[in-house]
């Protein structure tokens, strides 16, 4: 006997993210603060009237969603792109399955199982030769312009989890991406304890000019935020704009400048200075004092940083390691007035949480929607 009671339909469910970075400021529990530079930034030596856009987000933990759940509804970006995304290519934690997967998924027994059976699918790594200098590690994807290139932090390279979901996010859309690790890191040549902020500047400089086709949005995490700039400053032409993520700019000379001068002393004439980090196995970084030295010819916080370009900068309240008070120094030095600031009240310097980098991932959708608009 049928049942007179229907099945209710299963309602669609949200993912409980925000879906990008326009969107964000619309958010009812989000506070969007328009205020001069000075205000915020006590230390800056100019007064500035110009606004500068300071969000603070914090997402709810997200919802948990079994094998049998039923998306309804796709995220489609705004613009001029008519394509809509499924959640597996809007979601950097999410991946395509090959063909070969799929074969073998439907050879499986018909059981529930736990998770879908996943292969990635990987850009190959390639070496940039270069005269007179070491090779340099890479892997690129080729694809539509704006590109897309990440820049990694200090003594990091280029497989992190942020590096890698972005390279998942501009295939799902074809644009191009590069990610690449610096000299003396990761898989390129060359011996880390050598090397200085210059040396890395020209790094950056040899992706773009040998690597790059087109204007880039460089993606600069923490010392990789600082490089952003001096690369933007050198070469203009080849910048569409710039996603700074706990951007570190002038943080060695910062920081060995506050030390005591017992403590600078010593190190300029031990030729080194250990500098705590909770991310080395010996528990410190050993820098040269040279390094320092030489770090202080790329300075920027103490002038106008003359930069045009749409400028966003991401940065966690609970940052132990750089001050999210840099990146309003940095909004408020650049000359861009297309600058937005947005502090995650929980968030850390690596900025890795599943949750920081869909906040990423989505900012820079929103840039490259800006972009093509404009274009």
């Amino acid at each position: 006997m049928k049942s007179r009671y229907k099945r209710a339909r299963p309602q669609p469910e949200e993912c409980g993210v925000w879906l990008d970075a326009s969107q964000l400021k619309n958010k009812s529990h989000q506070a969007v603060i328009p205020c001069t530079s000075s205000r915020f930034n006590p230390l800056s030596r100019r007064q500035s009237t110009d606004s500068v856009l300071v969000e603070f987000t914090q997402t709810k933990p997200p919802p948990f969603f079994s094998k049998q759940t039923s998306m309804y509804s796709f995220y489609s970006p705004a613009g001029n792109r008519s394509k809509q995304h499924s959640i597996a290519e809007i979601d950097p934690f999410a991946h395509k399955t090959s063909p070969e997967c799929e074969k073998s998924a439907q050879k499986a027994p018909n059981v529930m199982k736990p998770s879908p059976i996943v292969c990635r699918l990987k850009s190959s790594l390639q070496y940039l030769a270069r005269k007179d200098l070491p090779k340099l590690a890479y892997q690129r994807l080729k694809g539509k312009s704006p590109g897309v290139i990440f820049l990694p932090g200090f003594a990091s390279d280029m497989n992190g989890q942020k590096a890698v979901a972005l390279e998942d996010f501009c295939k799902s859309l074809g644009h191009s991406f590069i990610r690449f690790d610096y000299t003396g890191c990761g898989n390129s040549e060359g011996n880390m304890k050598e090397c200085t902020v210059g040396k890395w500047k020209k790094d950056v400089l040899s992706i773009l000019d040998d690597l790059s086709e087109g204007p880039q949005i460089l993606v600069g995490s923490s010392m990789g935020g600082w490089l952003m700039l001096l690369a933007a400053l050198a070469r203009p032409e080849k910048i569409a704009a710039l996603v700074g993520v706990a951007p570190a700019a002038d943080h060695f000379v910062t920081v060995f400048n506050q030390l005591p001068l017992e403590e600078k002393k010593a190190a300029e004439e031990e030729g080194e200075w250990k500098i705590a980090s909770k991310y080395s196995e010996e528990g410190f970084y050993t820098v040269p004092y040279s390094f320092i030295k030489e770090a202080e010819n790329h300075c920027l916080l103490n002038s106008p940083i003359p930069i045009t370009y749409p400028v966003r900068l991401i940065h966690g309240m609970k940052d132990e390691d750089v001050p999210w008070h840099v990146s309003l120094q940095i909004a408020d030095r650049v000359l861009s007035t297309d600058v937005d600031v947005i502090l995650r009240k929980h968030g850390r310097h690596r900025m890795s949480e599943k949750e920081d980098i869909k906040l990423l991932v989505y900012t820079i959708d929103d840039l490259i929607d800006k972009l093509t608009t404009l274009g």
